[in-house]
């Protein structure tokens, strides 16, 4: 027979000829849940606060994985150009050495995930120069036109473009909240993925639920659309 506790504390219990043994499962643990505050400079701190806190946890978990370094180290560089770093009192230079450490930690397999974190590295060599604060902007260089290439038979690459005004997380995996992949991408940012046949992309809401699925095949080139929750061809 099987008898359910408090607090989703399960409990199985198994009749033998000698007695009955009693087998306890750990409660489940509740969803994690993302904060999405008001565009206002309060809140896209808390925002790039939390997407730090979070990377940094998924880089910890997979201390070898291009996408969690690349990711973490993509908010660190958000984060010190926006000022958050710097209005919150956090250490710029101790965030700078961790995501390059990380970085060289990280096991690409593959020559874009190789290029990632060479651009990865230049922008956090980028961030870690002191610049003259009443110095105004470069301007920034437009990125040179490249044909897509093909990628190798069985896998996928992704050029992916996001046209909403906010950061939108996003997981890579065979199903969502299975095995696999969570990375944010900023607004206005394009990133290119690549990785094994059989996989799909999901644009999440604050509670982690999918709102829009993209199966992943052949060379794509997509955006995220105005509204935050669906794919469109780029």
């Amino acid at each position: 027979m099987i008898a359910r506790g408090p607090q989703t504390l399960r409990r199985f219990l198994v009749l033998l000829a000698t007695g009955t043994l009693l087998i306890a499962c750990e409660p489940a643990r509740p969803p994690i849940t993302l904060y999405d505050p008001p565009v206002t400079q309060e809140g896209t701190d808390a925002q790039l606060l939390f997407n730090l806190d979070r990377m940094r946890s998924q880089a910890s978990l997979n201390w070898r994985g291009v996408w969690e370094h690349t990711g973490f180290a993509q908010v660190v560089v958000a984060a010190i150009e926006y000022g958050t770093t710097r209005r919150h009192g956090l250490d710029e230079s101790r965030l700078i050495r961790e995501a390059l450490s990380g970085l060289e930690e990280a096991q690409p397999e593959s020559p874009d995930d190789r290029a990632r974190i060479q651009r990865t590295k230049e922008a956090l060599l980028r961030v870690s120069t002191p610049r003259d604060p009443t110095a105004p902007e470069p301007p920034r260089a437009p990125d040179p036109p490249r044909p897509p290439q093909p990628p190798p038979a069985g896998d996928w690459m992704l050029t992916l473009r996001n046209a909403c005004p906010r950061t939108v997380v996003l997981f890579f995996g065979r199903l969502l909240h299975s095995f696999g992949h969570f990375t944010s991408l900023s607004p206005g940012e394009k990133w290119q993925y690549s990785g094994l046949e059989g996989r799909s992309v999901w644009i999440l809401d604050e509670h982690l639920k999918g709102l829009d699925k993209l199966p992943l095949t052949g060379t794509l080139r997509h955006q995220i659309q105005l509204d935050c929750s669906h794919f469109a061809s780029d």
